[in-house]
């Protein structure tokens, strides 16, 4: 991104843009240059968090003019501070915004009869979803807190029980014990998003769902398939809109899981050929 960029990502409408510009800023080098712009931009910004993490990058641009100034330290004192303000926004944005969520479903149920089968009450849902994912965002930007977790179990742990039992098979392949070394929390935005899309995906095609997973000695692979009705597609053609013509694959949801994917240190792939979409993900066993 240059300057220009960060600047106007900065200045988006849209909280999740702004907070996505400051993340760059922190881990990249900032322009020295830049403090002007970003202490306006600070002075306008309406949401305290960010307003908090421009704070953060003005203070390491004031730093690199410090000769003695411990670059190392600061830097992991500031990448705890921003996974602190991080998981603060996503908490505000799931606590400010479900409640009033709520209130309005309890209001249309009232007023509406067969509420459950209406377009309200779709839209409603549709609303519910997008705060969760803006929620679930902001948390996939916080740095990883790993632990020895069962792969299998993390995958059975993302499969809702809104899902039809039929709908998913799960299979396991390689060795008989299958932990890894990862954050469970990040891990399960990845999974539970791509096992979202591929159930939406195949709602019209009425196919079973396969998850194969493999843990190896260095490393496990997690693959889910599934039916569709669509074209032929890639990531690379879906990351730089965030759509694709196929049902239940939207940007927010392959955000996630691209940020949260960096963030461990995990390569994926979503691509999709002869009516069949893969998602695949591959990392170290061990971080």
């Amino acid at each position: 991104m240059t300057d220009d960029d960060v600047c106007a990502a900065l200045r988006s409408t849209l909280p999740s843009e702004r907070m996505k510009a400051v993340q760059w800023l922190l881990d990249n080098e900032p322009n020295e240059t830049m403090h002007e712009a970003l202490l306006d931009i600070a002075n306008r910004e309406g949401v305290p968090q960010i307003r908090r993490a421009i704070s953060i990058v003005l203070g390491k641009i004031d730093s690199l003019k410090d000769d003695d100034f411990d670059q190392f330290q600061d830097a992991q004192e500031k990448q705890s501070d921003i996974a602190l303000i991080l998981n603060e926004l996503s908490g505000i944005i799931r606590h400010e915004m479900q409640p009033a969520i709520g209130w309005v479903r309890y209001s249309a149920s009232r007023e509406l009869a067969d509420f459950e089968a209406t377009a309200t009450n779709r839209a409603i849902e549709a609303l519910r979803r997008r705060v969760d994912g803006l929620s679930s965002l902001a948390a996939a930007h916080r740095l990883p807190t790993r632990k020895i977790v069962s792969l299998s179990e993390a995958i059975s742990a993302c499969i809702s029980d809104e899902y039809r039992p039929s709908t998913i098979r799960l299979e396991l392949i390689g060795l008989d014990s299958d932990e890894i070394y990862t954050d469970p929390g990040l891990m399960a935005l990845i999974l539970s998003n791509a096992i979202h899309n591929a159930v939406e995906a195949s709602r019209e095609t009425n196919e079973q769902i396969l998850i194969t997973c493999n843990v190896a000695t260095d490393a496990f692979w997690v693959t889910i398939r599934n039916r569709f009705s669509g074209t032929t597609f890639d990531y690379s053609g879906v990351s730089p809109t965030g759509r694709t013509s196929k049902s239940g694959h939207r940007g927010l949801g392959t955000t996630i899981i691209e940020l949260s994917s960096r963030r461990l240190g995990y390569q994926f792939d979503l691509q999709a050929t002869g009516g069949t979409a893969t998602f695949s993900l591959r990392g170290k066993r061990y971080g």
